[in-house]
């Protein structure tokens, strides 16, 4: 079974990637990034740990291994929460082996950003094996679940 890691898993579109994802039978290592409403994410967290393929992962705690398919041979980026690009852009222990993951050909990092950032964000920043999706703001959030799986369609993970 293909392992996965979701950057921002408790955030709202990072919550609808680690769900789809358990759906389709993947393993799912989740960074939780916000503080903030602890009664919104303890319910998320309720509702996908009961599944047996999920695991919360703190993220020094990762970033302190070396070997990264202890965690996952594909990392999702939730590039529209404000906190996720945040702590990607200016954490250089996560900037580093964010480098390190895409220049080793085992592993994808898939980046999913607002279509509103296709100008700043459609320059590859990182070399190897990356591969960035832009979704349009303007869609309902009800339809993220398929927008996802379609996603999924083109990364092929198996």
């Amino acid at each position: 079974m293909d392992k996965v890691l979701v950057l921002g898993a408790l955030e709202e579109l990072g919550f609808e990637m680690t769900a789809s994802l358990l759906e389709e039978g993947y393993e799912v290592s989740g960074i939780h990034l916000e503080i903030g409403n602890e009664t919104k994410y303890n319910l998320r967290r309720m509702e996908i740990g009961r599944n047996a393929n999920f695991e919360e992962v703190d993220l020094n705690e990762w970033l302190k291994q070396d070997d990264f398919t202890e965690s996952s041979m594909f990392l999702f980026v939730n590039g529209f929460d404000e906190n996720v690009k945040r702590v990607w852009m200016e954490n250089r222990e996560l900037k580093g082996k964010l480098e390190t993951i895409s220049n080793n050909p085992d592993y994808s990092i898939i980046f999913i950003y607002p279509f509103s950032e296709w100008e700043i964000r459609s320059k590859k920043q990182y070399a190897g094996n990356t591969m960035s999706f832009f979704v349009p703001l303007s869609y309902d959030r009800n339809e993220f679940p398929s927008i996802f799986k379609a996603i999924l369609d083109v990364v092929d993970l198996q």
